[in-house]
């Protein structure tokens, strides 16, 4: 489907209208990926998990996409648990709330390398508190997952009724 994208003023602080006219469809930049995965055996003969900034990538973000891409079902590689490292960074440091990328690079004596928000730039911080993080003793390990069920959630390894 082909959309004409009009970017709202908010959005343009660190993006102009010319990258997204020129940008790839979010199936061309899927289809690549699996590529990408394929290449290396990702989530067949290797193991791999995905590292997000919360569960809102996965669970609600590509769904979404997904959906408006009139992909059904969407990729079975987005229905392995994943790392939520929001969640992870909060019980390896013991801190009580949640803390977004730049409170957790703040955490640790570090600052936001890029633009925020920017995916690409968020990517690389996070890759940045991850190796922090292993460096430290932190064991990653799998710590959300999506559920199709639309009654029911796990989220952050808590059972909630969907509203």
């Amino acid at each position: 489907m082909a959309l004409n994208i009009k970017m709202l003023p908010a959005c343009r602080k660190s993006i102009t209208q010319s990258i997204v006219d020129q940008s790839p469809t979010f199936i061309e930049v899927l289809n690549s990926f699996q590529e990408f995965m394929a290449k290396y055996n990702l989530f067949q003969s290797a193991s791999a998990s995905f590292v997000t900034d919360g569960p809102f990538d996965i669970r609600d973000f590509i769904t979404k996409q997904c959906m408006h891409s009139d992909i059904h079902p969407r990729p079975a590689y987005f229905d392995v648990p994943w790392v939520n490292i929001r969640k992870l960074f909060k019980e390896f440091y013991k801190q009580k709330e949640n803390k977004n990328i730049s409170m957790m690079l703040s955490h640790l004596g570090m600052t936001f390398e890029g633009r925020e928000h920017s995916g690409l730039d968020d990517a690389r911080n996070l890759v940045a508190i991850g190796k922090r993080m292993h460096q430290e003793g932190c064991t990653f390990k799998t710590n959300c997952k999506y559920y199709a069920n639309n009654s029911k959630r796990i989220h952050n390894g808590q059972r909630r009724r969907r509203k």
